[in-house]
């Protein structure tokens, strides 16, 4: 039977001692995940009042950074449009009664109505297109200031109607959003959708 020598046995004992080592990093680090799961479960007791208090704290936070993120969201393209129109008057317009066919020669109005309710319009201009008629009068012309929230009320003559007969009215202003020039005029179409009668 072949001698141990010395060196063969303190080589086995560095073996073991290795082992005992990761063993003891092993069982380290079970006792320390042990623990940190034990304080988690814990943590989470109805009794624990700190807990909850942070829990609430970080929902409010949540909801309002998602609520603000939200708002300014939507307000991205409203806010600067608001604030442009502050200094401006808004108007809406539409014929009060429709073509009468059957009438070659009538006078429809036309409403036009300042919706702001701070602001008054300034000068209005009016351009006129009769289709498939003729105008009595100008073609264009020019309306008072309307107040706010007020209403201006034309009479637009038209001889030689027809059952295809139309009047397109086109208004702008300096002082009115969106239809300050010509080209970017609010029109006004006196059939709209409709078909001829």
């Amino acid at each position: 039977m072949p001698k141990t020598t010395g060196g063969e046995k303190l080589g086995r004992r560095s073996s073991k001692g290795k082992d005992n080592d990761v063993d003891k990093a092993v069982n380290k680090l079970k006792n320390k995940l042990s623990e940190y799961i034990r304080v988690l479960k814990l943590a989470r007791k109805p009794g624990k009042e700190e807990f909850w208090q942070v829990s609430k704290i970080v929902a409010i936070g949540i909801l309002l950074v998602g609520s603000l993120g939200f708002i300014t969201y939507l307000g991205m393209s409203d806010l600067p449009e608001y604030f442009a129109k502050q200094n401006y008057a808004e108007i809406q317009g539409e014929f009060l009664e429709g073509l009468d066919p059957d009438q070659a020669n009538q006078t429809l109005l036309l409403q036009i109505t300042n919706t702001d309710d701070t602001h008054e319009t300034g000068e209005l201009n009016l351009k006129l297109d009769a289709i498939e008629a003729d105008l009595v009068g100008n073609e264009t012309q020019t309306i008072s200031s309307i107040q706010p929230g007020q209403s201006e009320v034309i009479e637009i003559e038209i001889q030689n109607a027809g059952p295809l007969s139309n009047v397109v009215a086109y208004v702008w202003g300096e002082d009115v959003w969106r239809h300050t020039s010509e080209e970017g005029a609010l029109e006004i179409n006196l059939r709209g959708d409709r078909p001829p009668i």
